[in-house]
């Protein structure tokens, strides 16, 4: 076994300047003693090895992986908006589906006391009742009305033969048959009350 090197002044450690040759005391902590220093060292301020490098830290993306996330970002955006979107039409169809209904029975209770048709939906409280598209439901009796003002199927026969009672859907427009591309997504009363619905599917 090799005895610990005595170095300057018999201190165990340190060495003299002279031992150390210029430029020898780069890395290392100056003690203070004179002449000499201790054999300390501290990390060097230049850069780290590619190995430490990726020790020390995640690498950074490749453009390949960029790529790649980005793809699945737009593929999960396409696929999502849509998807979104019809939920949001469904729900208000169905909303207005369940309005339409509440608004039938409330004009039959209406006609049941006073014995005849509300002349309009402000004689039952609902004047001013919005669809789920922020527009009024309207309201039109067809017993006695001429041709012309009542709501038709594709066949050209009264969807009713009390009273309509429809919303304009998303786009707010109408035809008077349902079969109309203006009117396909009306959501309409049909056979006196037994059906209510999209315009499309009856």
């Amino acid at each position: 076994m090799m005895a610990p090197s005595q170095g300057h002044a018999g201190y165990p450690g340190l060495l003299s300047e002279r031992e150390l040759g210029p430029g020898a005391d780069a890395g290392r902590l100056r003690c203070g003693s004179p002449g000499g220093v201790w054999r300390i060292r501290w990390p060097s301020d230049g850069p780290l090895p590619p190995a430490a490098a990726v020790r020390l830290g995640r690498p950074a993306l490749t453009l390949v992986e960029i790529i790649i996330v980005v793809a699945i970002l737009v593929t999960a955006t396409g696929l999502g908006v849509p998807a979104v979107w019809r939920y949001r039409d469904n729900a208000r169809i169905v909303q207005a589906t369940a309005d339409i209904r509440t608004l039938d029975h409330d004009i039959a209770i209406e006609e049941s006391s006073r014995g005849s048709l509300p002349a309009g939906l402000a004689d039952i409280g609902r004047g001013s009742f919005l669809d789920p598209w922020g527009r009024p439901y309207e309201y039109l009796i067809t017993a006695g009305a001429g041709v012309g003002h009542d709501r038709r199927d594709k066949l050209f026969k009264p969807l009713n033969t009390d009273y309509d009672l429809y919303s304009r859907g998303k786009d707010g427009r109408t035809q008077q048959k349902l079969d109309h591309p203006d009117s396909l997504d009306d959501v309409v009363r049909a056979l006196n009350g037994a059906y209510v619905g999209l315009a499309s599917e009856f």
